[in-house]
Order: structure tokens, then C-alpha cells, then sequence
């Protein structure tokens, strides 16, 4: 982070290149946004399961799941979450997290709701 101090990295895939990045993204509290479909379908990763989405989980990254242009890559912010949820095995609880680290890194205005779900218990 010799270049600045970002609060987010899109896509962010490179990162998984580097262990002693990875943990400066991790102490730093850097937020990845990661976009599946868009990476599979451009190229970036060979197949879903070669998706970084579990190594950042383990080392403890936030991160967020995203469509990057879902008109191009088909998707929607639910296939999306189903997706990562099917591939990797994610429960509620871990999606409900991955929503919470994504309202943490919104660029909503300064005393915006930033509660997860605005404060809602999702049913």
C-alpha cells in the first residue's frame, strides 16, 4: 500500500498472488469486491471453484459478492449469492456476514443506516 490507502479493491483477484499482500489487505481492513460470473466469463478464472472467495474468508478479508455488469454476464446479485453459496457451501450465516461487510464498505453519506439489512432480522 506503498501507493495510497484504498478502503476498497474491485475484483481484487491479483491479490491472491501475494501472501505478504494478502495479509496487508487483511490487517488493513481492505474491502475485495468479488464478481464471479464477470471473472469466469472474461477469462480471469478457469472455473468457480478456482474463485479466491474461500481463501479471503479464511484469512479473514471482507469482502463482497457482485454482478460488475449483469446486462453483459447475465446474473443478478441473487444468482450471484446462490452461486457462491452452492460452489462453496455457504449457509445464512455466512451470507447474512458477507451482507454486512458489503453495507460496512458502502459509500452511503455520512449517517446513513449502515446496520445490515437496515436494522432488520432477515426472515
Amino acid at each position: 500500500m506503498c501507493h495510497g490507502s484504498p478502503h476498497r479493491i474491485g475484483h481484487g483477484l491479483a491479490v491472491f498472488r501475494d501472501d505478504r499482500l494478502i495479509d496487508a489487505i487483511a490487517q488493513a481492513g481492505i474491502h475485495l469486491e468479488f464478481c464471479l460470473t464477470s471473472n469466469l466469463r472474461l477469462g480471469c478464472i478457469e472455473r468457480i471453484a478456482d474463485h479466491p472467495l474461500l481463501a479471503a474468508k479464511q484469512r479473514g478479508i471482507r469482502f463482497s459478492v457482485n454482478t460488475d455488469d449483469p446486462g453483459a454476464f447475465q446474473c443478478s446479485l441473487s444468482s450471484e449469492l446462490e452461486l457462491v453459496a452452492r460452489q462453496f457451501g455457504l449457509g445464512d450465516a455466512d451470507l447474512l456476514a458477507i451482507h454486512a461487510d458489503t453495507v460496512a464498505a458502502g459509500f452511503a453519506a455520512r449517517g446513513a443506516d449502515r446496520r445490515p439489512l437496515g436494522g432488520r432480522v432477515a426472515p
